[in-house]
């Protein structure tokens, strides 16, 4: 592929990245300010109350389009990206159809078996309407999500969250001034806004008359464009995502079983960091998963590897900062932001903080895989990280509760992430031997500023901030190509 065309590729992708990354920072920027708000003004227990709600509400409905979600982006892209825009509409329509179906069942499923399950996971019986009502409008948000990234509208989709950020705000100031009591409103508000407004786009489309995402280059001899049928990649992709889906909801789940709202209260404030550490990485993989499916569609095998290897880089660049400064700052980050009764989810914050890296440098591993149809490697490395938690769960939560259970997360997302790293750098090669090297000499310099202050006199926040720097120095490079795919993209 010549240089042209290497930046014509290069830009939409910077772009669609640029826009997810938007997108992603007010959906989790919600979220933790939601937990931070919450646990400061209500206490830990309304927010452990509200997290075992979140931890069913969006988890059931997480868990079952675990494989909707991913299936109808990808073959929507591919089709389109194969010039096929009636077979690419079909997957719209069928992905989104299914989604909005199967959140309505698993509803009224929870709602008949609420004698049996409330009173196991500590749930008060005033949160379980809202509960079931999240089931339904987070498993339509996940359908109608990923059409928007099929059909390629990745700014449309940015530009509704914003809207629905708003909302979230909104109704989150009502909550914790007391002068609404429903502690669920906000999720279920900025669920509705996003569903209509994203609902509204895709008719107004056409569901797919109008996008204009195939560029005449696809190779259309073979006819084999997906490399798996529809039905089967939902099956499969299901178990692994829904094995590392599950880890993060069980992690809840299993400490409200053993421990009272409170302790879950002090996981649940630990589990707000996890977002501003994904951040990047979720955005990456919204935007590259599309991307490479396209790539995948067109046959076009040397984009799709050199995408992936500088979103990898990038990915590492980013989380080596991110997370390492959250660890270093972590001591004093908790009983500041939300009261001296959160110093005790130190522990939890540190196993959630790793297995966040771990998840956010797997990230476009694992989505190159999908994109290509080879998704047997992450669903057996979730469900592997799955029965790594679970015995780990087992082991510590009844005696050290929250950080018991962050502790088994992270033993759980190094055996999720460590299988598909191995897996896509043997097949595409896209890890570069100084990538790698960097990345050591970043652990090491975070080691060495966790060691001055954790068990020396330096102040953390600075020694935060000297830790970004030199990452960044080591990583110079690579974030200046990065700037210059930014500068071109707009």
């Amino acid at each position: 592929m010549d240089r042209g065309s290497d930046a014509a590729t290069q830009s939409p992708l910077a772009r669609d990245t640029l826009s997810s990354l938007v997108a992603i920072s007010l959906v989790g920027g919600s979220s933790a300010l939601y937990s931070l708000l919450v646990g400061r003004l209500l206490g830990e227990s309304a927010l452990g109350h509200a997290a075992l709600a979140l931890a069913v509400g969006l988890g059931v409905a997480q868990l079952a389009t675990a494989g909707i979600g991913p299936a109808t982006t990808r073959f929507t892209a591919v089709f389109l990206g194969a010039g096929r825009l009636e077979r690419g509409r079909r997957a719209l329509l069928s992905g989104v159809g299914s989604a909005v179906a199967v959140g309505a069942a698993l509803a009224v499923g929870a709602w008949l078996s609420a004698p049996w399950w409330v009173d196991l996971v500590g749930l008060p019986q005033t949160l379980l309407l809202p509960t079931i009502a999240l089931i339904v409008t987070q498993s339509a948000y996940v359908g109608f999500k990923a059409g928007l990234y099929g059909v390629g509208r990745i700014g449309a989709y940015a530009r509704m969250e914003v809207l629905a950020g708003l909302t979230f705000f909104c109704a989150l100031a009502m909550v914790v001034t007391g002068v609404s009591s429903a502690l669920l409103a906000p999720f279920l508000l900025a669920n509705a806004v996003f569903i209509a407004m994203a609902a509204w786009r895709l008719w107004r489309d056409g569901l797919g008359t109008a996008i204009d995402i195939a560029d005449g280059s696809a190779d259309t001899s073979s006819g084999n464009y997906a490399g798996v049928s529809m039905p089967r990649f939902v099956v499969i992709a299901t178990i692994g995502a829904a094995a590392a889906l599950a880890r993060v909801h069980l992690a809840v789940l299993s400490t409200g079983a053993s421990w009272p709202a409170s302790e879950v209260g002090f996981l649940q404030a630990a589990m707000a960091f996890m977002a501003p550490v994904l951040l990047v990485p979720r955005a990456m993989e919204l935007a590259l998963f599309p991307a490479l499916s396209r790539a995948f569609g067109r046959t076009d095998q040397s984009s799709f590897a050199r995408q992936l290897g500088d979103i990898q880089a990038l990915t590492s660049v980013a989380l080596a900062m991110v997370a390492g400064a959250l660890l270093i700052v972590g001591p004093a980050l908790l009983p500041a932001l939300l009261g001296p009764q959160f110093a005790a989810a130190q522990g939890a914050l540190d196993g959630v903080i790793a297995s966040a890296w771990l998840l956010g440098l797997a990230a476009p591993a694992i989505i190159a895989l999908a994109s290509a149809g080879s998704i047997a490697v992450p669903n057996v490395a979730g469900v592997l990280g799955l029965v790594a938690s679970l015995i780990a769960w087992a082991w510590l939560v009844p005696s050290a509760g929250a950080g018991g259970a962050a502790a088994g997360l992270a033993l759980g997302s190094l055996v999720t992430a460590a299988i598909p790293l191995a897996a896509a750098q043997f097949r595409y090669q896209h890890v570069a031997f100084s990538d790698l090297l960097l990345l050591v000499l970043s652990l090491g310099l975070l080691a060495l500023a966790l060691t001055v202050t954790r068990w020396g006199p330096a102040p953390p926040l600075a020694v935060a901030f000297l830790y970004m720097a030199l990452v960044a120095l080591l990583h110079r490079g690579r974030l200046v190509a990065t700037a210059v795919a930014v500068r071109n993209a707009w």
